[in-house]
Parts: structure tokens; C-alpha cells; sequence
């Protein structure tokens, strides 16, 4: 028997759904312990009633995550960059093929020795917005080495799972907007 590729992405969620459950913002979760969990395309999604974090497809090691907490409204962007970034020279985002934009030293913070970077909340909206409006991210950036590393990410889904993810926040926390 031949199963199909939406089948295999959808049986994992079934299965860890227990019959019964709850449905959060249209998508199955599991709510025991206040705990849900969704997947769309190559993007996932899960949150608590402390927090919700939104990660995107792994390509050569990098990736971006997206992480709000429920007491606040701005989302913290991360990014994971396999090659040791040297993060003194800012980070480079090219949205769709367009125009770079640079994002300073100043607003990064190297969580990981290189390899695991913030980007500074004040920044939140600003790349939020880059980010929603594109549906490939380019992010170009030096390596301790002295390389220079360029790694395009897919955008698809990101803004739809943060959307998803903001409503589970509001469900789980009880204000249910």
C-alpha cells in the first residue's frame, strides 16, 4: 500500500493526538499538560502556557526560530548559523532575491559562540515585516575563518504559524481572543 506524502506528514500529528482532543485555532492539539502542537509544510509550531516558538526548515544547518512569550508581545527572532558567524559585521537579509539589508553588529546577540544568534526586540517589527512580506530569506554573513556564507531559507508558512501560534498564546492563556 502506497502511502501519500500529505499522509505522511498528517499521521505523526494523528497519532500523537489523543482521541478526544481539543482543537486550538482549527488545528489538532494536545492540550494535557496545557501543551499544543501543529505542523504546516515544513515549519512547526508549539506552544505552552508560558511561551510559544515557531521553527523553520533546516537547510545546511541553519534555520530561523521565532519565540514569544506569553507576558509579552514582541517576537525574539533567532537565527542558527552553522559556520561560526563572526557576528562583528552585522548579518545580511535579502528577501526574495531583492535588495540586501543589514542588520548591524549592534543589534545581534551571539547566544552561542557563532552559531546561535538574537536579534536584538528592537529590530522585532521591523524584520518581522521583511520576513512576512517574502517567501525565500537569503542570510549572508562572515565566518570566523573569514568565509563568507550565504544560505537561502524558505519563508513558506512562517507568518501563517506565528499567526497560529499568537492565537494558541491567547487560547492557552485564557484570554481567548
Amino acid at each position: 500500500m502506497r502511502t501519500t506524502f500529505a499522509a505522511a506528514i498528517a499521521l505523526p500529528l494523528l497519532l500523537s493526538t489523543p482521541a478526544g482532543a481539543q482543537e486550538v485555532c482549527g488545528l489538532p492539539a494536545r492540550l494535557t499538560p496545557a501543551y499544543a502542537l501543529a505542523m504546516h509544510g515544513a515549519f512547526q509550531s508549539s506552544c505552552q502556557k508560558t511561551g510559544c516558538t515557531v521553527i523553520g526548515r533546516t537547510v545546511e544547518r541553519h534555520r530561523v526560530m521565532l519565540a514569544r512569550k506569553t507576558d509579552k508581545a514582541a517576537w525574539q527572532i533567532w537565527l542558527t548559523l552553522a559556520g561560526r558567524a563572526d557576528v562583528s559585521e552585522g548579518v545580511e537579509f535579502i528577501i526574495d532575491g531583492g535588495e540586501p539589508q543589514r542588520i548591524p553588529p549592534e543589534f545581534l546577540i551571539d547566544t552561542g559562540g557563532g552559531v546561535s544568534v538574537r536579534i536584538d526586540e528592537k529590530l522585532s517589527d521591523v524584520v518581522l515585516e521583511m520576513l512576512d512580506g517574502g517567501k525565500a530569506l537569503t542570510i549572508a554573513y562572515a565566518t570566523r575563518q573569514g568565509d563568507k556564507r550565504r544560505v537561502t531559507l524558505s519563508l513558506e508558512g512562517l507568518k501563517k504559524m506565528r499567526d497560529w501560534s499568537n492565537c494558541a498564546l491567547n487560547k492557552l492563556n485564557g484570554s481567548g481572543k
